[in-house]
């Protein structure tokens, strides 16, 4: 149960759990006042309407293969912002406990994202049922402190301060703010880690089998948007409008951004995040429906009640049935406990993950990031056009990513600062370092790529930085050797017999990059060359190759920052492809980076051992990852010869099918382990 009240001096309205009764607590305007013992009424529950008819969903590929220019990614990259806040934004300080939307019945006929939505809806009925019961302690960690309780307006929560004097030698780090308001007048509010129950239990009517009822803890605070994008936040950044034209679109600065497909509401975070140096991205489905439920297991964040559902969204009941069939301005409904607008209603959300209905079955525990493949994406939260049973809590749908609707929008996560990783490192000593080396029997060189550890992945300001780019510490403890080019025609023709590249637009020559080369070739070649020469010969990790490439900097590329020197040191479009030469060249004849190695940025991309997933990163381990256990495509690196400067970097990381022989700028070099 939560007890309501409002601050005696201010008048602000608090919702916190009962169990701090009593207990003294400090308002944000500085008053101290006593909590005192009050429930919340129990809201009645009225018949649901339903059901809706079960509709097929469109099917669309994921992006397949790896494209010429840069491989396929997900949330975060870089341009410039611009704007300011809208003079009308809502107030997000007074928080309310949510409660429901009331919706209609039928779909209305309007648009066509009931066929793409896997659906299959069974509507909640009929029985009295009580209102939500925010578990303070689950959300955020009850506090049971005596005095000096500070509580945040409608956060849901009590946090113990202690009242002793701050030492002026002490720096602590500093805790991250509440809330916070970017340059573009978005406001975020501060989610706190926590565990909750995702899904919803088979006894509840509306129950789908998709929503397998599982605990779910989500291991690091975030900031949410508190509202979905709006048109002007868009086009600051984009400089677009993809709904202009579209029926059932009303145009206006709050009004949310919509018809954008999940690519470009990716796009979207990228340039946000290179513009303001911090990490934008879309919400993970576990994070979504955490910052939903705010700590309820009731079928709306609300409670149970549907009757109530008008005073927190736009269902169909209150935009189709009254003649106004269109999304309205953002946050003009009640918030739910943690401040967050139109999390039911208004327009669908894209979420990151890809959608798979039997994902939550085999989920991890803990910060779950969706399955490795798919062909839609997921949106939460319902829409103005859907009837309250797509507006639940739990509710999951699935849509391919390249389609657009005018009831689909997105609102943004953005990540906690952390300053080890926010910053982009100065240039790095281009001194090349004499590595102990050896060259065996088929004239390939290596040199020996002492152990230590290094950052992996990009800082957050790194312009055309990729989501799945999370920057952490890695540790290679053991040395190795690699191979200080990529492998030749000569050098694959002895081991091999064969000319994969052959009529495939690439030029012939002993010293010419062996290319169109399958990862199961690759790994052939590796193996038959143990055998030959005793030894062992592997393609590196692909921590192994970042190290290797990085050579001690931390820099964009491993000889700095500066794009306009990447010409000494990569073959790449602008001067390659730019200029009629669209081939693989000579290895070894641009500048090496300071461990010895050539072509580590540029000419054939590099096959790595590893499968790809795009949040590996964030989960992998800190001592030599070897990559997921299990996966479909394979990670590739380095970028090549006709791809952009950004596909080039030290961090960027790419992909193909292990079986893909169709690009003739992938090929691949080789690591040899110690004796």
């Amino acid at each position: 149960m939560t007890i309501t009240f409002n601050c005696p001096a201010c008048k602000k309205i608090y919702h916190v759990a009962d169990n701090l009764e009593g207990k003294t607590s400090r308002c944000g305007c500085g008053h101290q006042f006593e909590i005192p013992a009050q429930t919340e009424p129990t809201p009645s529950v009225a018949p649901l309407q339903g059901p809706i008819p079960p509709n097929p969903i469109a099917s669309n590929p994921l992006m397949g293969s790896l494209p010429q220019g840069l491989p396929t990614a997900n949330p975060l990259a870089g341009s410039v912002l611009t704007g300011v806040a809208p003079a009308t934004q809502p107030d997000h300080g007074n928080t309310g406990i949510p409660i429901v939307v009331k919706v209609g019945a039928g779909l209305g006929g309007v648009g066509v994202l009931g066929l793409l939505l896997w659906l299959g809806i069974s509507f909640l009925g009929g029985g009295a049922e009580t209102g939500p019961a925010v578990d303070v302690g689950t959300v955020a960690g009850t506090q049971s402190g005596t005095t000096g309780t500070d509580l945040e307006a409608g956060g849901g929560n009590a946090t113990k301060q202690e009242t002793k004097h701050a030492d002026p030698a002490a720096h602590p780090p500093q805790q991250p703010q509440e809330s916070i308001t970017n340059t573009i007048g978005m406001h975020l509010k501060l989610i706190p880690a926590g565990t909750f129950m995702m899904g919803s239990p088979e006894t509840v009517k509306g129950h789908r089998r998709d929503e397998h009822h599982h605990e779910v803890t989500i291991s690091k605070a975030f900031y949410m948007q508190t509202t979905e994008v709006t048109q002007e936040q868009w086009k600051a950044v984009m400089g677009t409008e993809p709904w202009k034209g579209e029926d059932n679109v009303k145009e206006g600065a709050n009004y949310p951004a919509t018809n954008m497909d999940w690519d470009e509401s990716v796009a979207y975070c990228k340039k946000l995040s290179a513009k303001e140096s911090k990490l934008y991205r879309l919400p993970t489905e576990a994070e979504w429906e955490y910052a939903c439920r705010v700590g309820t297991k009731t079928t709306w964040s609300s409670g149970d009640d549907k009757t109530a559902l008008g005073d927190y969204a736009w269902c169909d009941n209150n935009t189709l049935t009254i003649g106004e069939p269109y999304a309205h301005q953002v946050g003009l409904k009640k918030p739910n406990a943690f401040g967050l607008y139109d999390m039911h209603g208004n327009v669908f959300e894209w979420c990151h993950d890809l959608y798979d209905k039997n994902y939550y079955n085999q989920s991890p525990a803990t910060d779950p990031q969706g399955p490795a493949r798919g062909s839609f994406r997921v949106f939460r939260g319902g829409s103005w056009r859907d009837p309250l049973g797509v507006a639940r809590s739990a509710f999951r749908a699935g849509m391919a990513p390249a389609l657009r609707e005018v009831n689909v929008g997105f609102r943004l996560v953005r990540e906690i600062d952390d300053s080890s990783h926010s910053e982009q490192p100065t240039e790095p000593d281009l001194t090349v370092i004499e590595l102990a080396s050896i060259t065996n029997t088929l004239n390939m060189k290596f040199n020996k790529i002492p152990a230590g550890t290094f950052t992996m992945g990009s800082p957050l300001n790194e312009t055309d930085r990729e989501s799945g780019e999370h920057p952490h510490k890695v540790t290679i403890s053991k040395a190795f050797y690699m191979q200080t080019t990529e492998v030749t025609q000569a050098q694959w023709k002895a081991v091999m017999l064969t000319t994969p590249w052959y009529g495939r637009n690439s030029k012939q020559g002993d010293n010419y990059p062996a290319a169109s080369i399958k990862w199961t070739e690759a790994v052939l070649f590796c193996e038959k060359l143990s055998r030959k020469e005793g030894q062992t010969y592997r393609l590196p990790t692909e921590a192994e190759w970042e190290y290797a490439c990085r050579a001690g900097a931390q820099t964009t590329w491993s000889f700095g920052n500066d794009e306009k020197e990447l010409g000494d040191y990569a073959w790449y479009n602008k001067n390659v492809w730019d200029i009629g030469n669209r081939y693989a060249h000579l290895v070894g004849l641009k500048k090496p980076n300071a461990w010895g190695l050539y072509d580590m940025h540029g000419n054939v991309f590099e096959w790595c051992h590893d499968y790809y997933v795009d949040d590996y990163y964030k989960h992998s381990p800190e001592k030599d990852p070897t990559g997921p256990t299990r996966g479909s495509p394979r990670v590739l690196r380095g970028g090549s010869w006709s791809n952009d400067p950004l596909v080039a970097r030290s961090a960027n990381r790419g992909r193909n099918d292990a079986d893909d022989r169709d690009h003739n700028h992938v090929g691949f070099r080789v690591v040899r382990e110690l004796d």
